[in-house]
Order: structure tokens, then sequence, then C-alpha cells
């Protein structure tokens, strides 16, 4: 059995700007201090993510534009949120704890993220990995909950063969 190897993902706009290829700037957003130094070190366990926390007032500068921003969605108020897009309108967002159909800049706006508020280390920087890539990322019982509908094979094959098949004419 051989094993390939894909070749590296490019580093995102944002950093190919900067020059700085191997490393993300994550900004952390959450009402309370311990939810930001929480999701700061999980987000410090994944080499290549350099997570920058935020103070409750947490605009910056767009110079310091970051790749990515994680949002704890339960502790920030829509305010907060509303405010960061419009400094960093082009920086995707991480909503931890979101709901898709009424959260954050929902999935038409480009690349974002909605993770359950459980999600571990390695699910949320493969998140944040993913929006900086330019990926639209949502976990699947948030899809559910959300009900939002997916097309799979599976299903269009099932309604396919119940019933009586379709003569050539119709």
């Amino acid at each position: 059995m051989s094993t390939t190897t894909l070749p590296p993902l490019p580093p995102s706009p944002a950093l190919r700007e900067r020059g700085e290829p191997s490393t993300l700037r994550v900004l952390v957003a959450a009402g309370y201090p311990s939810v930001r130094a929480g999701l700061a070190a999980l987000l410090g366990q994944s080499e290549g993510l350099l997570p920058v926390e935020s103070t409750p007032g947490f605009i910056e500068t767009t110079e310091n534009a970051p790749d990515a921003i994680v949002v704890d969605v339960s502790s920030t108020g829509d305010e907060a949120i509303d405010a960061l897009e419009d400094v960093y309108p082009a920086t995707p967002f991480v909503l931890v704890g979101g709901d898709p159909a009424a959260d954050g800049p929902g999935l038409s706006s480009g690349a974002v993220a909605y993770l359950p508020p459980e999600a571990d280390a390695a699910t949320l920087a493969a998140a944040v990995r993913g929006v900086a890539l330019g990926l639209t990322v949502v976990d699947p019982a948030l899809i559910v909950a959300a009900g939002i509908h997916i097309h799979s094979r599976a299903a269009a094959e099932s309604t396919t063969t119940s019933g009586e098949p379709l003569t050539t004419r119709e």
C-alpha cells in the first residue's frame, strides 16, 4: 500500500500580502476573559496559528488585520460582531456556538465557519485554516439543527427507484 503525500495548501491572501507564509493571525473575540483565554489556548495548541486575544472593546486597526476572527457567539453581542465585520470586512469569521441561519455574516457572505461550543482544538484549528483559504465550514450537527437541506446522491437515487419508472415520453 502506497501513501500519497498531498502538496501543502497555499498561504492565504492576507499572509501573502504580509510575506508570512507560515503563521495565521487569529483575533479571538469573546465577552468574558476566561472564554477568550480558553479559545486562545485551544488555538495556541496548533502550530502555525497565532492567537491574538482582544479586550471587550476589541477594535484594532485595519493595518493589523487578522487572517481570521474566532468569536464566541454566546458571550459576544450582535453589536460587537457587527463592529468586527465593519472594521475587518474581508476577514473571515469562525463562529463558535453560532447558528448558521441566524448569527454572524451567514453562509452566503463568503468564507465563514460555524462550530458547536464543544469543538475541540483540532476542529477549531481546521476551521480557522479553512476560512483563511476561503472555504465555508459548518459542523454537520449545526446543519441539521438549522434546518439546512443537503442533497445527496443516495437520496436522489432512492426517489427515482420508488414508484413506476418514467417512460421515454415522460
